[in-house]
């Protein structure tokens, strides 16, 4: 059922989009697009918003960097990169950085690597990830703890911790108290406890939708990061939509 109703929210929004879609196609010629389907299950099917959010996200993310950076030519990692809407503009803000991004999904990360130039793309198949340790000085993954299983969540967590740099910097968003108006009183209960996923079948599909509980998120994060920055979403909406914001240090190793 759910999969049905997602199919008809897709060619719902499809069409609403179509009239400007093809009006931001002829003002850009030659632009490159991914497919709708990518766009509906990773963002929203708005042409004109998939490149000017992803600017502004690209903006951002560099400025709560800003303070923390410690190098002249950082490596960045777009973790859970998706169709690169984010990634892709890093470059132009800071030509400086050497870019990467992973995703588990083939057919995106072929596609980008086709579309976006001057970023490395991986193909991420479970854990580890395909890169050394201590490789990043910034690592983002904007929406995708959101559809990772509470359960499974410290994996990736550690994996991110092993691959940053020490003094590097790790942001990260969550579904936390701006969302809870879509749990029932069930879902509430387990939320509160510490974290609830929705499941679906196929992992990281976004369907999958994990809700976390702040005060509970911030003890697991803390065994392993300095929490630099935290932002609720319900208290500031405009950081990431209402997703909760971490700004994220690993410790400077001491010999």
């Amino acid at each position: 059922m759910r999969l049905l109703l997602a199919e008809v929210q897709f060619r719902l929004r499809q069409f609403r989009n179509s009239a400007s879609n093809r009006k931001f196609l002829r003002e850009h010629p030659g632009i490159s697009v991914p497919p709708d389907r990518d766009l509906f299950e990773t963002f929203q099917l708005n042409y004109e918003k998939y490149f000017s959010d992803g600017e502004l996200a690209a903006k951002e993310i560099m400025e709560w960097y800003a303070p923390y950076r410690n190098t002249g030519k950082p490596i960045i990692l777009d973790w859970g990169c998706g169709t690169g809407r984010v990634i892709r503009h890093i470059q132009a803000i800071a030509p400086e950085a050497i870019c990467f991004g992973c995703d588990s999904n083939n057919g995106r990360i072929n596609r980008a690597r086709e579309q976006i130039g001057q970023v490395q793309f991986s193909i991420t198949e479970g854990l580890p990830l395909p890169f050394a340790g201590n490789q990043f000085n910034l690592i983002f993954g904007i929406s995708v703890l959101t559809h990772i299983a509470a359960e499974d969540q410290i994996d990736h967590i550690l994996e991110l911790h092993r691959v940053l740099q020490p003094g590097g910097i790790l942001v990260l968003s969550t579904h936390g108290s701006h969302y809870t108006c879509q749990l029932s009183d069930l879902e509430l209960e387990t939320y509160l406890r510490g974290a609830y996923t929705r499941p679906y079948p196929e992992k990281g599909h976004r369907l999958v939708c994990t809700y976390n509980h702040a005060a509970h998120f911030r003890q697991v994060l803390e065994a392993y990061f300095a929490i630099q920055e935290f932002y609720e979403g319900k208290s500031h909406p405009n950081k990431l939509g209402g997703q909760d914001l971490w700004i994220l240090q690993k410790a400077v190793a001491v010999y």
